[in-house]
């Protein structure tokens, strides 16, 4: 009798266990699937958004023409983005250093 209850409540401990593991990796896996899109993906997409809308504020000023305008805004989008991506990498730089200060 007491063979079975305590066999009983170690399958208990085992399953409870096995979900609190499969539960903690699921939420290591969403983390850092959110961590990566935060740091990757949302500064590329803010700087293609900023790029574009340069280019379409030089389009709306009349400061790109034809063809040789054409050429001339996706030079200035290339100038806009590495300008934009060398900031971006300045202010991550920046914070970073400023976390390895407080420690």
């Amino acid at each position: 009798m007491y063979v079975a209850q305590a066999r009983a409540a170690a399958e208990v401990v085992v399953i409870v266990v096995v979900v609190v593991i499969v539960v903690v990796v699921v939420v290591v896996v969403v983390v850092t699937v959110v961590a990566v899109v935060v740091v990757v993906v949302l500064p590329a997409v803010a700087v293609e958004l900023a790029a574009a809308i340069m280019i379409k504020r030089l389009h709306d000023a009349k400061l790109l023409h034809g063809i040789n305008g054409s050429l001339q805004a996706m030079t200035t989008q290339h100038v806009i983005y590495g300008s934009l991506q060398q900031l971006f990498v300045k202010c991550y730089n920046n914070s970073r250093d400023l976390a390895r200060q407080r420690r």
